[in-house]
């Protein structure tokens, strides 16, 4: 009994540590832990297998949860090929002379990355690592919203870029969140971005979610909207056809990103 809550107790330390690191190797845990790399496997194959962490090559990071969300640093080693399918097919639906606003998120990014440059195509975000590569493409339309900044997210927020947006008519929103379900709606984990995104997707003509496919029937803390707010999901391969199809009589038009 003792030897069991020992161990119980050595599994939550690696789970707090990497609450604390964002991500961990095997040989770091080892030696702030005082344990053995072999013990560390085990105890990630355990943690792994129980959904509270995800293993990486020679390490781990934290496993997403209905309260915590790891940074944007550690979710963009996450599903990498499929967020560049989904931002790649995204962009390509933007017509010219539009008004977009894109909000933070992973695969938001990997949007603006596919954005071409002679579309005339106006862009509005809330999140400076889109900015930052937009600005690399010297996109000639880019507003970049003002406030406080939330320095884990690099994004902006507060009730200034609120008030900036009174003058904007916007074509079509794309929209990052935590989870998506059919009886819950959209819900993300923090408040401050999720006012930004109810705003844009009241004024927006169209309201596009970039999401892939493990974000489905999964609970953040903190909800959006609901379903029927939205117009599209555009999702990696792996859903289900059962959930596309509920989806889809549900009124959501769904894209899956190939």
């Amino acid at each position: 009994m003792a030897t069991n809550i020992l161990i119980g107790k050595r599994r939550d330390d690696i789970c707090r540590l990497l609450k604390e690191k964002n991500i961990l190797s095997i040989s770091e845990l080892s030696s702030t832990l005082n344990i053995p790399k072999i013990t560390v496997r085990r105890d990630l194959d355990y943690l792994a297998k129980e959904k509270r962490i995800k293993k990486t090559h020679g390490g781990a990071i934290i496993e997403s949860t209905k309260d915590y969300e790891p940074p944007y640093m550690i979710r963009s080693l996450e599903m990498v090929e499929q967020k560049k399918a989904i931002g790649k097919l995204a962009a390509s639906l933007i017509p010219d002379s539009s008004l977009i606003f894109i909000d933070v998120g992973t695969t938001l990014l990997e949007l603006a990355k596919n954005l071409p440059t002679d579309k005339n195509i106006s862009v509005i975000t809330n999140w400076l690592p889109i900015a930052e590569e937009l600005g690399k493409k010297m996109f000639s339309s880019l507003f970049l919203l003002g406030g406080k900044v939330n320095c884990r997210e690099m994004s902006i927020i507060g009730n200034y870029p609120l008030q900036f947006l009174d003058d904007f008519n916007i074509e079509i929103c794309f929209i990052g969140l935590g989870g998506i379900s059919l009886d819950h709606g959209l819900t993300d984990y923090t408040f401050e971005e999720i006012e930004m995104k109810k705003q844009m997707i009241q004024r927006a003509k169209k309201r596009i979610v970039l999401a892939d496919h493990k974000k489905f029937n999964r609970l953040a803390p903190i909800k959006i909207c609901d379903l029927s707010d939205i117009d599209t999901i555009i999702t990696s391969e792996g859903l289900a056809e059962e959930i596309k199809q509920k989806y889809k009589d549900f009124g959501i038009e769904i894209i899956v990103a190939k």
